[in-house]
């Protein structure tokens, strides 16, 4: 009885550790982003914490391994499980803004994931000494394989659960709470059973005291709404700019769109370019944006003209909802929300008349298999003969220096090399800016110097021709084409 209950015990907390692992990076995300350090250094670090876990918890099983001793080990850990929340509130908002998107994430995992995962890294050697005790006729080797047997057998339920069900229906804090409070009251349960009269009473007292404390932490935000989708920390937020207020989507660190509270003007620059697939010519009549944001550039392409019908495609679902509530969105048979992904979508579509890539709205948590040269192809080879394709970019366009722009404008003109950019708030500097890609299946494409364009009440759409940055493609020999091979977005970002 004894070794079935340590073998669930194992499991249970080899799917603790992977829960956590999976939220780490859900708690960091909207910080640092969703990046491929954020990713590396989340799995270094609760690696690293868990081989010392191991070497510590060897150490411990060689001094007499007791059910007690357990028992301290799963408190301990349910404890510091707990505090991951309340100083993630008061850490992360300060590294932040202070480090690189590369350095925050190591830096926030080592601080706040280290303490946690070591304690519960030092369950499983002493659960094999306990499995030899309570197995004496098995071998070392015999006692080991069963103890990570079910360590990794829970590791891996811990992980299905997480992503499928578990993040999806509590959220961050409420399952960092249930994870807390489950290693805390079985640890606390086994000291009572198999301490002596009186002692260790203290200590759970302390314990139980901080990890309500530690739960009774709130978050601190002047949001209108925050709340965790499926894949990003989902925040809405009023901001005074100037004479006027704005209403920003936040998606992670991300402030992927925006609208004027006072009237129905367009918060962001970039999104007026845009109106470029009917200036001057026939307007789109099937559409696809991938990033959904806050509905407003479909709202603003399914207005153009009573025939458009518009495809938008995200993988985060609740957007449209979102949208409707706090957005001004009215919800249209002419709009689709689809909850997919931007590539997939593509590769089993019909071709569109435009397709507007806004998934690039930050430097540091670039979707890397939407900037390859092959997604592009796929995005060239599904254009109707006539069809167009705009694509906001965040960079730098100093052609100068190895960074991510210089290398997406590269791979945009292999595959449409009559494409043209145009810088939005500063087409002659070297600032990070929006640059807008617009490029056309065909060789006839828009012409922004036209009177069409220069007659336009859009103060940005009007001065389009002066707006373009010019780039000779001989000039971005030193950069790398990004294929589905080698895309070192992330890499590129940090750089800028």
């Amino acid at each position: 009885m004894s070794s079935l209950l340590l073998r669930a015990l194992v499991a249970f907390t080899g799917a603790c550790v992977l829960v956590v692992e999976i939220l780490a990076t859900r708690i960091l995300a909207p910080h640092f982003g969703s990046s491929l350090y954020t990713l590396s250094s989340v799995l270094g670090v609760t690696l690293g914490a868990l081989s010392v876990g191991y070497y510590f918890g060897g150490i411990l099983a060689d001094k007499h391994p007791s059910w007690r001793t357990l028992g301290i080990l799963l408190v301990l850990a349910g404890v510091t499980t707990l505090l991951i929340w309340p100083l993630s509130l008061f850490v992360l908002p300060v590294l932040g803004p202070s480090l690189s998107s590369g350095a925050g994430p190591l830096i926030g995992s080592v601080l706040l994931f280290v303490v946690p995962c070591g304690i519960l890294g030092t369950f499983s050697p002493y659960a094999v000494a306990l499995e030899a005790r309570f197995a004496p006729g098995h071998s070392a080797g015999r006692a080991a394989g069963n103890i990570f047997f079910w360590s990794t057998l829970g590791s891996i339920a811990g992980s299905i659960a997480a992503g499928f069900m578990l993040i999806p229906l509590l959220g961050i804090k409420l399952l960092i709470a249930c994870i807390g409070i489950a290693l805390f009251g079985v640890g606390a349960l086994i000291m009572l059973i198999h301490m002596r009269k009186g002692r260790g009473i203290g200590l759970l007292v302390s314990c139980l005291l901080l990890a309500v404390s530690a739960l009774s932490v709130a978050e601190k935000s002047e949001a209108v709404y925050a709340a965790d989708g499926v894949y990003q920390r989902i925040t809405v937020q009023d901001v005074a700019f100037s004479d006027h207020t704005l209403r920003i989507l936040w998606q992670d660190r991300n402030a992927s769109s925006g609208i004027h509270l006072e009237n129905d003007d367009l918060a962001f620059q970039y999104t007026r370019p845009v109106a470029a697939a009917w200036t001057g010519r026939e307007g789109p009549k099937r559409s696809l944006v991938i990033g959904a944001g806050a509905f407003v550039i479909p709202r603003m392409i399914a207005a153009s003209s009573p025939d458009a019908d518009v495809d938008v495609v995200d993988i985060e679902p609740g957007l449209e909802e979102i949208a409707t509530r706090f957005f001004r969105f009215e919800p249209s048979p002419r709009v689709h929300s689809i909850i997919a992904d931007g590539r997939t979508h593509v590769r089993d579509s019909e071709p569109y008349d435009l397709i507007m890539g806004d998934a690039y709205q930050a430097t540091h948590s670039i979707p890397p298999h939407l900037t390859t040269q092959e997604f592009f192809t796929l995005v060239h080879d599904h254009l109707t003969d006539n069809g167009m394709f705009i694509g906001n970019f965040i960079g730098s366009t100093d052609i100068t220096k190895t960074t991510y722009l210089p290398a997406a404008m590269k791979t945009l003109l292999s595959v449409f090399p009559e494409g043209r950019f145009y810088g939005i708030q500063n087409p002659s500097g070297f600032e990070v800016q929006n640059v807008i890609f617009i490029a056309c299946k065909s060789d006839a494409c828009v012409d922004p110097c036209s009177s069409s364009f220069k007659r336009s009440s859009d103060p940005i759409l009007s001065t389009l021709c002066e707006r373009e940055v010019k780039v000779d493609p001989a000039d971005l020999a030193m950069h790398p084409i990004l294929t589905d091979d080698y895309a070192p977005v992330e890499w590129l970002s940090v750089r800028q």
